[in-house]
């Protein structure tokens, strides 16, 4: 009699330990469910050089001298490209993403391509010589590239239309391929 005792205690302190623990859980299944179905609004994503975060703000001078502010293109799917004229990856890099370009630029698509350090001197020979038509902004203090935080180039942040990173790409990208071409594809037709 004394063994049926112990045996149903044993069963009942296992059964409380279940039970607890399938609460603990229906709680934390609970609040993420609750806080998934918040509205996701610009104002409630940070801000920051990672994916998922809105891609930090900025405004530079391009090649022809004009001021680029990165906000005039919000509703855009952005590609901003951080290179240098020394960087061999880039040189072979920038081939293609012209022809990106040439695909997709006006389709709510823009390149930013953003230099690193270098003078318009260096820079305009460079994208004369392989006869790149999208816009080149002039980092020459490395504000962007220390607000995106890159430490390495070429570096790649695709921007969605409601100007969230969504993704990064490190060292040099083939953007002939079907695959880039539909990530470039699919970004624009989603809406912002």
């Amino acid at each position: 009699m004394k063994s049926v005792v112990v045996e149903v205690r044993i069963v009942a302190s296992r059964l409380w330990v279940y039970l607890t623990l399938f609460g603990i859980l229906f709680l934390l299944v609970g609040c993420e469910q609750a806080t998934s179905k918040k509205p996701n609004t610009q104002k409630s994503i940070p801000e920051g050089p990672r994916v998922g975060f809105l891609a930090p703000g900025f405004s530079v001078p391009t090649l022809n001298g004009n001021e680029l502010d990165l906000s005039r293109y919000r509703g855009k799917v952005i590609m901003i490209n951080f290179w240098a004229t020394w960087c061999g990856p880039c040189r072979v890099e920038m081939p293609s993403m012209e022809d990106l370009y040439s695909k997709y630029g006006g389709k709510d698509f823009e390149i930013l391509a953003v230099n690193g350090g270098e003078d318009r001197i260096l820079v305009q020979p460079f994208i004369k010589n392989l006869n790149l038509s999208f816009p080149v902004l002039l980092d020459q203090q490395f504000e962007v590239h220390n607000k995106y935080q890159v430490t390495a180039i070429p570096s790649t942040f695709l921007v969605d239309k409601s100007g969230v990173i969504t993704h990064r790409f490190f060292g040099f990208m083939d953007w002939r391929n079907d695959h880039s071409r539909e990530l470039i594809a699919k970004l624009i037709k989603a809406k912002s």
